[in-house]
């Protein structure tokens, strides 16, 4: 496993840092989404969007591109230069919180 997740994995038994499993399934999400994008266009997933990049999305969910620079003012190379790819991924959060609301509302 990746040291950053390793970590995150530890703070948050430590309960130093807020982790749920819902942070969880959106990071798996993400890393789902990286995998396929990479595939698509023939590069490693790493150049998508790396792991240290990933982390922070999952953790604060943006779901704009104002948003998304607050994670990380500095974007990776393919999201930064290709519009298309960076709503794709904004997406990927948009659609996850699409589903955590709509449960919500249905055990409510």
């Amino acid at each position: 496993a990746h040291p950053m997740y390793v970590s995150i994995q530890y703070r948050a038994k430590c309960r130093q840092l807020m982790w749920t499993p819902s942070h969880q399934e959106l990071y798996e999400k993400l890393i789902e989404w990286r995998d396929l994008t990479a595939i698509e266009r023939e590069i490693l997933p790493g150049f998508i969007a790396p792991i240290e990049f990933l982390i922070p999305v999952a953790l604060q969910q943006p779901q704009s591109d104002h948003a998304l620079r607050r994670v990380s003012y500095h974007l990776p190379e393919v999201i930064e230069e290709d519009a298309d790819c960076r709503d794709s991924l904004l997406n990927v959060v948009r659609q996850f919180q699409s589903s955590k609301d709509e449960k919500i509302l249905v055990y409510a």
